[in-house]
Order: C-alpha cells, then sequence, then structure tokens
C-alpha cells in the first residue's frame, strides 16, 4: 500500500462527486434539493492506517440517504454552514459549536444547508474496540455505538481540541500529508477524544471505579502483538517475564481469547483493512496480502476471515471495490 491514499476533485459534475463520496464513505443516494442551485462539489481526502481526514462542500443544498457505516466511525464538524442529520432516532443540527458523530449501527439522513464546508474525521472500529478493551479490561458485550451530538465548547467540547489540531497538522503539513509517526500520535488523539471525552455506550463502565487493573505483563504483551511480533504464546509469555499459564488466564478473562486468538483476531482485522483500502493500482491479491499479514495457508485464511466477518476476503474486494 502507498503511504497514504490521498484523492481530491472540483467538479461541477455531479455523478463524479457522487461517486468518490460513495467510495469514500458508504453507499448511499445523494440529491440536489434544488435545481437553481449551482452545484460545485470540491472534496479532499487523505486516508492512511485506519484514519481518514476528508473535507467536503457541494455549493448547493443537498439531502443525502445513507446506509449504516460498515467498519468506521466519522466525526463531521461544519467549518461554516449548517447541517442537518438523523441517525438512532436522534435529530441533531451540526453547526460550527457542535459536531456530529456517526456510529456503525444505523441508516442516518443528512440535509446539507447551501455553502456547508464539512470537515469529516474516520475511524476504523476495530481501533476504537482494541483501545476500549484495554481501558475496561475485559471483553465488549455489546455494540459501541456513540452519542450523536457532539458539543465542541464548553466542558464537553473534547472533540474541539482535537479536530482542530488534525486539521492543522494536515493543513501545515502541505500536499505529502504528515510523516507516519505524526499520522500515528493524531489517530491515538482522536481515538482517546472519542473514548475518554464524548459520552457512548461503554461511558460509565470507562470511568466506574475498578479493584484491579489489567497486569503489567498484558499490556505488554498486547503491545507486542499489535506491533506485528510473530510471537508464539510460549515466546510472549518469555518476553513479559510471567508463565504461559498466567498470560494464557490474563488474556481470558480480558478479552475472552487466547492470546493466539487474539493476534489473529488483529491480524484478520488489519487484512480486512488493507482489502477495504486496495486499489487496482496497488497491484497485491488477497493472497499477498494474508501473506504479509503471518496467514500462509489460504484456505483456512479464508475459513478464518469469513467465519470473523461472515464473508470470504474475495466478496469484501468485490463490494468495496465493484468493477
Amino acid at each position: 500500500m502507498p503511504p497514504s491514499a490521498r484523492a481530491g476533485i472540483q467538479t461541477r459534475n455531479f455523478d463524479e462527486a457522487h461517486w468518490l463520496a460513495q467510495r469514500l464513505m458508504t453507499r448511499h443516494r445523494m440529491d440536489v434539493v434544488s435545481d437553481d442551485q449551482p452545484f460545485e462539489a470540491r472534496i479532499d481526502t487523505d486516508q492512511c492506517d485506519g484514519m481518514g481526514v476528508m473535507q467536503f462542500s457541494f455549493g448547493a443544498e443537498v439531502f443525502v440517504d445513507s446506509e449504516p457505516l460498515e467498519h468506521f466511525v466519522t466525526i463531521h464538524v461544519p467549518l461554516a454552514g449548517r447541517l442537518r442529520v438523523e441517525h438512532r432516532d436522534q435529530r441533531v443540527v451540526a453547526h460550527q459549536r457542535q459536531a456530529a458523530v456517526f456510529s456503525c449501527q444505523g441508516p442516518m439522513t443528512l440535509r446539507w444547508e447551501r455553502g456547508l464546508q464539512l470537515l469529516v474525521l474516520k475511524i476504523e472500529q476495530a481501533d476504537l474496540e482494541r483501545r476500549l478493551r484495554m481501558l475496561l479490561s475485559e471483553p465488549l458485550r455489546r455494540p459501541l455505538v456513540f452519542d450523536v451530538a457532539a458539543p465542541l465548547d464548553g466542558t464537553s467540547g473534547a472533540l474541539a481540541g482535537v479536530t482542530d489540531l488534525v486539521r492543522r497538522a494536515f493543513d501545515a503539513a502541505g500536499p505529502a500529508g504528515p510523516p507516519a509517526p505524526v499520522r500515528a500520535e493524531l489517530k491515538s488523539m482522536v481515538v482517546s477524544a472519542l473514548l475518554l471525552g464524548h459520552r457512548h455506550s461503554y461511558t460509565d463502565a470507562v470511568f466506574a471505579p475498578r479493584s484491579l487493573r489489567a497486569p503489567r505483563a498484558l499490556r505488554l504483551a498486547v503491545e507486542l502483538i499489535e506491533d506485528g511480533s510473530p510471537l508464539t504464546t510460549a515466546e510472549l509469555a518469555r518476553q513479559v517475564e510471567v508463565s504461559e499459564r498466567t498470560l494464557y488466564e490474563a488474556f481470558q478473562r480480558t478479552f475472552g481469547l487466547s492470546p493466539s486468538a487474539y493476534s489473529r483476531q488483529l491480524r484478520l482485522e488489519r487484512v480486512r483493512d488493507e482489502l477495504v483500502r486496495l486499489s487496482a493500482d496497488d497491484g497485491e491479491t488477497i493472497a499477498e496480502v494474508a501473506l504479509r499479514h503471518g496467514f500462509n495457508h489460504p484456505s483456512r485464511f479464508a475459513t478464518s476471515y469469513r467465519n470473523r466477518f461472515g464473508e470470504l476476503p474475495s466478496v469484501t474486494l468485490r463490494r468495496t471495490h465493484p468493477g
């Protein structure tokens, strides 16, 4: 994959703008509300390593009826104008002092006011869930869903600073975008702001007092796995200086998975992330992506992938990149 997937258009062609917007987000119907309003779209996007930073403007008033987001969460921040949204039975007007957060669950409708300029941050659901499991020290037993309204001022405005910082960092970096370490830090800050500074279905659990914290050895083992270290359970235990049994029980208690199953699930999620972002220009096959993440047996990989995501990897590739 390239360091980042960057795209940008400025067009009066409605179909071209709609095609790119669907590719960046998810399937949706889009209509210009009034024929007497000139449509002129500008879309700029940078996507890499599980975070997307996008800016949209359409000039005219636009109505969008969207299917649910499939594997990511978005933060919609108006830089100018207003956005009326309906999502998960909540109706919100987003403006410069209030953003809108969209979860994976449930369809959404959006009505763009004429002149709206919109910043959208896009974060992979898998990354949010991994961090949340670490905060809770236990497996997730229900969906992670966020409140739609996200105040950007006052004591509830945790997202204001981080969204402004991301926008300024990408603007300052110029056409190449920020270097990889900066991107990783910005993504980590957005994940933290969402999980710690914006209300969601696990907020009370995150801040509830707990008598036991996740042991240091578990945290170190998870860091090794997430860094891509190809270690067996025995090697992990030796690295973090505990017995195999102790490490196994810590993973079962925290994630409901063995260390090897946790590693396999993480690697499957990373394969899926790459397949979603894969383009014809990359010239890579599914087998090559899978091998890079440690899956040496194509048939076993395909079975594990289907068990995890409910579809074969070839279906993911065709669905996200039809034609």
